[in-house]
């Protein structure tokens, strides 16, 4: 079966930045708390990966993307264990979108667990839940379909649209 693409309305990379109000409730995890007990080839790859968390905490785009882009490149396992340990913290809307679409890129053989995915569908910014829904569009089972399906019904037209649009693109 060929690659299949899913177009995304909403690029997180240049999407507005969160209000002040989201900024305050923002709190940084500790380095160490997101990287314990992860096993690193040695003491540099450790050491450029405390880097890239702490980089993930910057108020500039560009080096959170770059900061993403090279914990993706870790071994898969160890990549995947950060973001999800990053998406347990308290992120602002734009972080956890960007986690989201970073963990779902990873996710390639849909083989993540999708509960880290559906439990940001119902999360109260409207981006989030399209980023949400685009990694759950990948699982393409049946339990992926009912949700896309009953986000036609959410309060927001783009998320109404990007569901529907998943749907005819999976389905």
């Amino acid at each position: 079966m060929g690659e299949r693409v899913h177009h995304i309305e909403f690029d997180p990379w240049t999407a507005r930045e969160p209000d002040m109000e989201e900024r305050s409730e923002y709190e940084p995890a500790p380095v160490s708390d997101i990287l314990s007990g992860l096993d690193f080839q040695n003491g540099v790859q450790l050491a450029e990966t405390e880097v890239c968390v702490k980089d993930l905490h910057s108020e500039l785009t560009a080096v959170r993307k770059k900061a993403l882009d090279r914990i993706c490149k870790l071994p898969k396992p160890v990549a995947v264990e950060i973001l999800q340990r990053l998406l347990d913290t308290k992120l602002d809307s734009i972080r956890i979108i960007q986690v989201l679409n970073a963990l779902s890129v990873l996710n390639d053989d849909a083989g993540m667990e999708k509960n880290r995915f559906l439990a940001f569908l119902g999360h109260e910014r409207p981006a989030v839940r399209l980023a949400a829904l685009a990694a759950v569009s990948k699982y393409e089972d049946e339990e992926s379909f009912s949700v896309l399906s009953a986000s036609i019904e959410d309060p927001h037209a783009q998320v109404r649209r990007q569901a529907l649009n998943l749907l005819s693109w999976v389905y």
